[in-house]
């Protein structure tokens, strides 16, 4: 951590613990200061400057064209030749473009689906080229290409799926030599060390536009080359999930103020590779708020105020997500230091919005179902209470002998090399009736394209192996070397597939192809606040752009108790747990405003018990 971080990081710790000291002292009630009336107006005026180059542009406002948003013609072209169902941006977009224009740093929280990824690298790519000066060695100065903007993703398949975005519209630019994509856009991922050898020697030789990357890979670079991307020459820093990557401690109350203070220690001992990041990038900003907060009691007048006001250095900073805590973003406003916080856009889902999709808190699209499957020993079945489904079910092909040999010809070396006798013989951690329940509702049920989410710690490799061994076409995710999955050929092939992959590793993809969702074990002693959050993310995977989709959790019972499959554990202790677990994915659902809904073919499921 730098010097400028450490310094900013301590004042804030002292004015915290400062707050705390003075809300626990008896007969003494937690008061705020009135701004003053000159004050106030001047912010207002602020406001409205901020605002007026997208005040016609609010939700709801018919629709525009990409061009009127500020981006280059020969992009917006080239967008629509890649992706012809693009015809007109989405609400959030007609915001966020502008806003990412102008230069200004931006805050977004929006739906699922809404497009706020693909809307900002749209943005970027319509962004100036920036140049640094040096001098080379005769003496002269000279300027040279360098990174324009940084998107920093929370795992490599979104940061390939960006780079497949961007690869379809350098195809499709006019003339007849387009742009090499790696003057364009550079991914850098953690793959052995292959960034910091090939992927460090390209980002040296050519620097792309659009630089992206995982946060512990950019890092890792910066550190390895501290002048491989220019970070004073950055117009821009993206940071896509930000609530994932940037851990904050939730408020838990003046009588818990110890614990709080500990856990945020923590944090700062060890505040994980995006902060780290991003106090490398904007040490000159923490620097300058540091030095604001010092003399924030010295200068009251209008001197004082104006300075506070004055665009710090860095370059413009974007964070987005679906679901923004509020002690995130008190974090980003009053602790970090990276925000302009008295120049900024904030963009948000509109209060007013009657449409389905914001009555689901987040959830993209408005045809998409949720449905609970119990599962017992033997046996599954529809949570009771559900309401019958409105969706018709296609069937997907069955496949012919030459399309199963196809099917085991696409299996990369490293799945067929070893996977059976690794695992063969030994025990699974998964309930087998689950395991069983899932790959039933895959083959009756899903015509395409299936993901499967497991909890961040789960055996991705035994899900694949077990999931095979009933006959389902199980993959790992991996889009780096399934580009296939992003551009929505898979339908084509009439071969279903089952992509598994844990929680950690789905967040902001985009499978054209993906209809159903499938949950096992990620709400797992989650708090409810948390797992509604969880469950939005991966619930958001479908009917994104307005497409449809099945969402399926399933829940482990006994028919005794309804306790959790665990061979290991007394009965009493397995029918806590799930009840718990039952219970807490009840809550989340109604927190949501949403109805389980009965999924097909799971009106009391029966297996044949294995002799």
């Amino acid at each position: 951590m730098s010097r400028a971080a450490e310094a900013y990081y301590e004042h804030k710790a002292r004015e915290t613990e400062e707050s705390d000291e003075r809300a626990k002292r008896p007969g003494r009630r937690q008061t705020f200061t009135k701004p003053s009336s000159n004050l106030l107006q001047r912010y207002s005026g602020l406001l409205d400057d901020r605002t007026a180059s997208i005040r016609d542009l609010e939700y709801g406002a018919p629709l525009v064209h990409f061009e009127v948003l500020g981006l280059h013609k020969p992009i917006v072209d080239a967008m629509h030749a890649a992706f012809p169902h693009v015809t007109h941006p989405t609400e959030m977009q007609t915001r966020l473009i502008p806003a990412i224009l102008s230069g200004k740093d931006v805050i977004l929280k929006d739906d699922t689906g809404t497009g706020k990824t693909f809307g900002a690298m749209l943005a970027l790519l319509s962004k100036p080229r920036t140049k640094y000066r040096v001098r080379n060695a005769q003496g002269r100065t000279i300027e040279k290409d360098t990174v324009t903007s940084l998107m920093i993703v929370p795992y490599r398949d979104l940061a390939y799926q960006i780079l497949n975005w961007i690869e379809s519209i350098v195809k499709n630019f006019g003339g007849a030599s387009p742009p090499e994509l790696s003057s364009i856009a550079q991914v850098l991922v953690r793959d052995g060390q292959m960034h910091l050898g090939e992927g460090l020697e390209t980002l040296r030789d050519e620097p792309p536009h659009i630089l992206i990357g995982t946060p512990q890979a950019l890092l890792d670079v910066y550190r390895e080359d501290p002048n491989a991307f220019c970070r004073s020459a950055l117009s821009t820093v993206f940071v896509d999930e930000v609530d994932y990557l940037v851990e904050t401690v939730r408020d838990l109350g003046p009588e818990q103020s110890n614990k709080r203070r500990a856990l945020e220690r923590r944090i700062r001992k060890h505040p994980g590779p995006t902060r780290e990041l991003l106090d490398i990038i904007y040490e000159d900003r923490l620097r300058r708020n540091a030095e604001l907060l010092e003399s924030e009691y010295e200068h009251d007048d209008e001197a004082g105020v104006a300075s506070k006001r004055e665009t710090i250095g860095g370059p413009q900073l974007v964070l987005a997500s679906a679901t923004l805590p509020g002690h995130l973003s008190s974090y980003v406003f009053g602790q970090s230091g990276w925000f302009a916080r008295h120049d900024y856009v904030r963009i948000t889902k509109s209060k007013d919005d009657s449409s389905s999709v914001s009555k689901t808190m987040g959830l993209g699209g408005t045809g998409v179902e949720h449905s609970v499957i119990l599962v017992g020993p033997n046996s599954a079945t529809n949570i009771p209470g559900a309401e019958p489904s409105t969706q018709a079910t296609e069937l997907p092909s069955v496949l012919s002998e030459d399309e199963q040999a196809l099917d085991e010809d696409a299996l990369s070396k490293e799945e067929k090399r070893g996977e059976p006798q690794r695992f063969a013989g030994k025990r699974s951690p998964y309930n087998p009736d689950v395991m069983e329940a899932i790959a039933t509702a895959f083959a009756l049920d899903v015509p395409s394209v299936a993901l499967l989410v497991l909890p961040t710690s789960a055996n991705v490799k035994r899900a694949v192996y077990d999931l095979r061994e009933l006959g389902v076409n199980a993959r790992p995710l991996d889009l780096a070397q399934q580009r296939g999955l992003l551009t929505g050929t898979q339908e084509a092939r009439s071969n279903p597939m089952m992509l598994v992959s844990t929680f950690s590793a789905i967040r902001g993809l985009d499978l054209p192809d993906l209809t159903h969702v499938f949950i096992l074990g990620v709400l797992e002693r989650e708090i409810v606040p948390r797992a509604t959050d969880a469950y939005v993310h991966i619930a958001g995977r479908v009917g994104r752009s307005g497409r449809g989709g099945k969402v399926v959790s399933f829940i482990e019972t006994t028919e005794a108790d309804g306790a959790a499959y665990d061979p290991d554990a007394a009965p009493e202790e397995k029918a806590a747990a799930r009840q718990g677990d039952l219970w807490r994915l009840q809550r989340v659902l109604k927190r949501l405003s949403l109805r389980p809904r009965a999924f097909p073919h799971f009106d009391d499921v029966e297996y044949e018990e294995e002799v």
